[in-house]
């Protein structure tokens, strides 16, 4: 009877088994470090976009605001600017204001009537004076309600003879209010629907 020994072939058989697995193992690690390094770097290019997409926007919002504060800047100015314009136009407009009155007086005020004064308040005006007779003051009255710029036309009093230069006069005072749109239609303000405001 032969004898058969299995103990080389099974030491054989054991080894290639351990090499295997060993072989297995070092491919696994190796397979496992390779993708963690390519996730590791795609992670970190990722990562490196965004910071400079990050860069980018800080930048542009950078910029932008600089942008907002040259803008706030501007209109700071502007505004300023055009309270000043407005504060010419305001003292130019009571200039001419003034100025138009003065003129309008001569042609309401029929010979025979003296003005010996003029008070103004606002848009209010009041003259004090004499006249040579009453028909001359209802002509006058009548020339001031007729006047488009005049409103509000009031005769206070009439005092009568009243001895003026050794003569005997009537004295009167007369109120009116004048219509700047109507008396300087060519200076006076639009209406600016920024600022809502009307003259």
């Amino acid at each position: 009877m032969s004898t058969i020994n299995l103990l080389p072939w099974r030491e054989h058989k054991r080894r290639y088994h351990r090499q295997r697995c060993i072989l297995l193992l070092t491919c696994a690690v190796l397979f496992g470090y390779l993708i963690s390094a390519l996730i590791e770097r795609y992670l970190a290019a990722e990562m490196t976009r965004q910071l400079q997409r990050l860069d980018y926007l800080q930048h542009a919002i950078s910029e932008q605001r600089q942008k907002v504060n040259r803008l706030s800047d501007v209109m700071t100015q502007y505004e300023e600017f055009d309270d000043r314009l407005e504060y010419i136009k305001t003292l130019q407009l009571k200039r001419s204001k003034t100025t138009a009155v003065m003129n309008l007086i001569p042609m309401l005020v029929p010979q025979g009537v003296y003005i010996d004064k003029i008070r103004m308040r606002g848009d209010r005006f009041k003259l004090s004076g004499i006249s040579e007779n009453t028909a001359l003051l209802a002509q006058m009255l009548e020339r001031f309600e007729r006047e488009l710029a005049v409103t509000y036309v009031e005769m206070h009093s009439i005092v009568h003879d009243r001895q003026r230069f050794n003569n005997s006069y009537q004295a009167f005072e007369l109120s009116f209010q004048v219509s700047l749109n109507r008396l300087l239609p060519e200076m006076t303000p639009r209406n600016d629907p920024k600022k809502g405001g009307s003259q």
